[in-house]
């Protein structure tokens, strides 16, 4: 749709969205029609939330969560760990 006859259409008072029963029966209608979009969210959205957790907290989470060590001890330790190695 063109978005001046969009705009025109709004400024009339238009309403362009659909009309939707609230009847039980018509909820459950629409929820069997959408079932294979929500069982789809509903996996993505368990195994995004536990993938890669472990006790139910991702580790990456939990560190830039919590974490404290400024970029200077970072550093500092990184290179005491390459000198421990090397040597």
């Amino acid at each position: 749709m063109n978005l001046k006859i969009f705009i025109s259409l709004m400024l009339r008072g238009v309403c362009l969205m659909r009309h939707f029963s609230v009847s039980p029966v018509e909820m459950f209608v629409s929820f069997w029609r959408n079932r294979e979009l929500i069982k789809a969210s509903v996996k993505r959205e368990v195994l995004g939330r536990y993938r890669g957790s472990f006790l139910g907290h991702r580790s990456i989470e939990m560190y830039l969560r919590y974490r404290s060590v400024r970029p200077e001890q970072l550093d500092a330790t990184m290179a005491r760990l390459d000198a421990a190695v090397n040597t």
